[in-house]
């Protein structure tokens, strides 16, 4: 056999024609009399990068979506689109999805996983949460099962959180944020949540303290969305999402602050100085080791806040330890009055 001419390269006939950009395009047939075509402009490529280029995220810190943008987070799989319409259809919370799954789908969506956990009736979360003493009213319980298939949903493409099985979700959360109520049966309102994440803990709180006005600070864009579409769920009032970090410039007065977030006690208090209202109350959802914590806090802002309350107790089913440490905003000093000679 022949050495071809031009090195390796298989000869064959050439055509001329417009690619999809509108640029030439040269054709070569193969030996087997396949047309291979090169697009000189590769317009087509620059469109598929153009339409990717929409659904890109930009942090602006207020958890606006970008003008003629789409949060990454809605581009879902297909078989998603069918499993989203049904949460929120029923008081008792979202079933299974609808319709057989291919197995590439089952795997995708995690099905088959034994970390993975469905979405559960209200029935059987009222159940678990009277367990552990704590009681809601069928209405509450609809709420949080709606929101819970909501988490459940959104967790497998935002990652919301790392916690999967059922038993946990429920501790670890659910019962994490109402026992706070055990100890501040009546929250400040407005309640200003800082850094929330996926609503932990005023969703919660808010469900079971219905006439609480709770804000929910977040600045994680993906975070905010899924707020927004949670607040649509589960159907409340007097749900507010600032979709920024909150810091000194977020002004707003609130008589009460709550977080569970990991930052020290001081660099939050400093943080919410101008939001909370003298006689404000700031609640730290903690763990066990935090007196170093407030050794810093008294010596940083020891000055505007002082601590009234450190409730140490275990989380009821596990053997988890917390402290819910209380602070309130000193009443400002009046001016000394001025003297006339």
């Amino acid at each position: 056999m022949g050495r071809r001419s031009g090195g390796d390269r298989p000869s064959g006939r050439r055509v001329r024609g417009a690619g999809p950009s509108g640029r030439p395009w040269t054709s070569r047939t193969d030996d087997r009399g396949q047309e291979k075509k090169r697009d000189s402009g590769r317009g087509q490529g620059k469109e598929r990068d153009s339409d990717r280029g929409q659904g890109k995220e930009r942090d602006s810190g207020r958890g606006r979506p970008e003008a003629g943008g789409r949060p990454r987070w809605q581009s879902e799989p297909p078989a998603w689109k069918e499993r989203r319409r049904h949460i929120g259809e029923a008081t008792a919370g979202a079933g299974r999805a609808a319709g057989p799954l291919g197995e590439a789908e089952r795997v995708a969506n995690g099905e088959g996983r034994r970390d993975v956990v469905e979405s559960v009736d209200a029935s059987e979360l009222g159940r678990r949460l009277r367990a552990l003493g704590f009681v809601l009213d069928e209405v509450q319980l609809g709420k949080l099962a709606r929101f819970h298939a909501l988490l459940v949903e959104r967790n497998r493409v935002l990652n919301l959180t790392r916690i999967w099985n059922l038993d946990d979700i429920v501790v670890k959360h659910y019962v994490d944020c109402l026992i706070v109520l055990r100890y501040v049966p009546e929250l400040p309102s407005p309640l200003l949540d800082v850094g929330t994440g996926a609503g932990f803990p005023g969703i919660p709180l808010k469900i079971a303290s219905p006439q609480t006005h709770v804000i929910l600070g977040e600045g994680v864009r993906k975070r905010v969305e899924f707020l927004r579409e949670a607040r649509e769920v589960i159907k409340v009032e007097k749900l507010d999402i600032v979709g920024r970090n909150i810091d000194h410039e977020f002004q707003y007065p609130v008589q009460g602050v709550i977080t569970r977030a990991v930052e020290d006690i001081a660099d939050s208090l400093k943080r919410i100085r101008y939001c909370l209202v003298p006689g404000g109350i700031a609640i730290f959802m903690k763990g066990p080791n935090v007196d170093d914590e407030k050794t810093m806090a008294l010596k940083k802002q020891g000055k505007q806040f002082e601590e009234i309350a450190d409730h140490a107790y275990v989380l009821p089913g596990s053997d988890n330890r917390r402290r819910l440490v209380i602070y309130r905003k000193k009443p400002q000093e009046a001016p000394p009055a001025e003297t006339t000679s």
